[in-house]
C-alpha cells in the first residue's frame, strides 16, 4: 500500500510542477513572440526608410519595387512619416522634406512601388 501512495504522491507532485511551468512559461513565450513581431515591423520600416532616402536623391519618376512580408500589425504611409503599429506599440520614421501618398500595408506578402513624383513627394502603391 505504501508503494501505491508514494507513486500517487510523486505523480501529483510531477503534474503540479509541470502545470506551474506551463502557467508561468506560456505568457513569457507569448510576450517574446510579440516582441519579435514588433522587431520585424521596425526592421521593415527602417528598410523602407533607407529606400526612401536613396530614392529622394534620384531624378523625378525614379522608382523602387520592394517585396514586404508582414506577419503582424500594419504599416502606414501618411503625410511625412512611415509608421508600424502592433497593438498598443508604435514605431515611426519621419521625413522633414518628404510627403507620401496615404496607404496602409496589412498582414501578408506584398509588393510596394515607391515612385518619386516631385522633388519632395513620393507616391506609394501596392502592386500585383
Amino acid at each position: 500500500m505504501d508503494v501505491v501512495v508514494s507513486a500517487v504522491l510523486v505523480l501529483v507532485l510531477s503534474l503540479s510542477v509541470v502545470g506551474m511551468v506551463i502557467q508561468y512559461g506560456a505568457p513569457l513565450i507569448q510576450e517574446q513572440k510579440q516582441e519579435m513581431d514588433f522587431e520585424q515591423g521596425k526592421n521593415l520600416v527602417n528598410y523602407l526608410s533607407l529606400t526612401v532616402s536613396d530614392l529622394i536623391s534620384e531624378p523625378i519618376n525614379s522608382s523602387r519595387v520592394i517585396e514586404l512580408s508582414l506577419r503582424k500589425g500594419k504599416i502606414e504611409f501618411l503625410d511625412n512619416k512611415i509608421s508600424f503599429y502592433l497593438g498598443y506599440q508604435e514605431y515611426n520614421k519621419e521625413f522633414s522634406k518628404v510627403i507620401f501618398s496615404e496607404i496602409d500595408i496589412l498582414i501578408g506578402e506584398t509588393k510596394v512601388r515607391l515612385t518619386k513624383k516631385l522633388k519632395d513627394e513620393i507616391e506609394v502603391e501596392l502592386i500585383g
